[in-house]
């Protein structure tokens, strides 16, 4: 009787000791995995970059009637904590020329865009440097036919350091053809040289709104 009392009592004793031996290990666990997190989405999200990009497109007057200069002006602000830079060799503009054409079969408008101007590197081997705070403009210069409507878009690339930094935090492999499809910042906008070409944007809106 007096040896099964103190098996029991060493059994109790055993068993005490595991539920808090377990009990801690699962509180480590939760801090481990909340520091983790932290480190993870907080402290080593200070280092990465935080841009914001807008794009504001100007209709200049040139010598020649027949013609008009388009200022294309990107405004990149960096809200991070760190300075960023932006990789002009693989930023890129293109203007579009939009044509509108009558449907007589459909009785609508519609239109499409044809391709007038690509500039694929807005610098070679150029990087653009935006600090803390700061906003930096970004200025191009395309000459257009007068009287058009014209569709542009910018594309400001991030560096090769900073996409391996992103996936790299976030455990993920970098993607085989990330050069070729690089991550950045994109803004576009139709603009018009004249009202007239404009209106015909509008009615085309309001005929494929209602419905012609």
């Amino acid at each position: 009787m007096t040896l099964n009392l103190a098996h029991s009592i060493n059994w109790d004793a055993y068993k005490h000791a595991a539920e808090t031996v377990e009990s801690v290990l699962k509180s480590i666990a939760i801090l481990v995995a909340g520091f983790w997190a932290y480190w993870k989405f907080f402290l080593q999200a200070e280092h990465e970059t935080s841009i914001s990009s807008k794009l504001h497109v100007t209709v200049l007057p040139c010598q020649s009637n027949n013609l008009r200069m388009i200022e294309v002006r990107s405004t990149l602000t960096n809200h991070g904590r760190v300075p960023c830079q932006i990789d002009l060799a693989h930023s890129r503009l293109r203007v579009a020329r939009v044509v509108v054409t009558a449907d007589t079969q459909k009785g609508q408008l519609t239109w499409h865009t044809t391709p007038y101007f690509t500039k694929l590197s807005l610098e070679s081997d150029g990087l653009l440097n935006v600090p803390v705070g700061a906003a930096k403009d970004e200025v191009q210069f395309v000459p257009v036919p007068h009287p058009g409507v014209y569709h542009v878009r910018t594309f400001f690339a991030q560096t090769e350091r900073a996409v391996r930094q992103f996936y790299r935090r976030m455990r993920q492999p970098l993607p085989v053809n990330y050069r070729d499809n690089p991550s950045g910042w994109s803004n576009e906008i139709i603009v018009s040289t004249d009202t007239s070409s404009m209106s015909a944007i509008r009615e085309y809106d309001e005929s494929a709104s209602n419905g012609v």
